[in-house]
């Protein structure tokens, strides 16, 4: 796992309550105004050219190892998005997604679940597309739209979730991958606890080092963390170690 060990330490902000919107209570208690954007003209923007192209490479070389040793994961690969959805779940969201996840999201739309297999994903979760990413926040905010003020602070990256985070996976058990939309480190989320910016036991700093540390654990037999990606009977496995 080359780049992906020279993980970033990272922390931050936030999180949310339906009253008075963006007035904290004196018990500390408020609404998670990243819950409440304002409204916004959808604007297509195009990925960083730099970005797009190290985004590709990454993905043809998984699409490469999946078509050699799990073609039937390969089978469940999203075709491309349209950047007119981004655009439009970006101004509903109130946020902006990275570069490297538009770039992915442009090149793999999500998957295709299949009866037969599971549907590609990283460290155990399977993609979302960009209207599951819009649909998972809608209902996650629907959930929990209070900021967790005890003590007198808001934290948005310790708490069960905010509406800053970008939910691009799912575990299917209530859990799923994030990008935290302000600095663009991946965590998890745990439907019985907190938001955690170390997803299988290490940091990750970007949607773009999950790509390569994807890529290169693949290519050699190593590890993200705990998790082994392998390949059984044409799928992949994501093996807890």
């Amino acid at each position: 796992m080359r780049e992906a060990c020279s993980f970033a330490e990272v922390q931050t902000p936030e999180v949310p309550n339906s009253e008075a919107p963006g007035q904290v209570q004196a018990d500390g208690w408020g609404p998670d105004a990243d819950c409440r954007p304002e409204n916004a003209t959808p604007r297509v923007r195009k990925p960083n050219a730099k970005v797009a192209r190290a985004v590709d490479r990454q993905w043809r070389r998984i699409e490469a190892w999946l078509k050699t040793n799990a073609p039937r994961s390969h089978r469940t690969l999203g075709k491309p998005g349209e950047p007119e959805v981004i655009a439009a779940a970006e101004a509903e969201m109130g946020s902006l997604f990275p570069d490297d996840l538009r770039a992915s999201l442009l090149r793999h739309d999500g998957v295709v679940h299949l009866d037969d297999v599971g549907a590609f994903g990283f460290l155990g979760n399977s993609n979302a597309s960009v209207r599951e990413i819009r649909d998972t926040w809608r209902r996650l905010c629907l959930i929990d739209d209070e900021d967790d003020g005890s003590q007198g602070l808001t934290e948005p990256r310790t708490e069960w979730w905010d509406g800053r985070m970008l939910p691009f996976g799912s575990d299917g058990l209530g859990n799923h991958l994030v990008v935290d939309s302000v600095r663009r480190d991946v965590g998890g989320t745990d439907h019985e606890g907190i938001t955690s910016f170390t997803p299988g036991g290490v940091r990750i700093r970007s949607y773009y080092a999950l790509l390569k540390a994807t890529a290169d654990a693949m290519e050699d037999g190593g590890t993200i963390g705990y998790w082994k990606p392998e390949a059984v009977a044409g799928a992949l496995r994501w093996k807890a170690l």
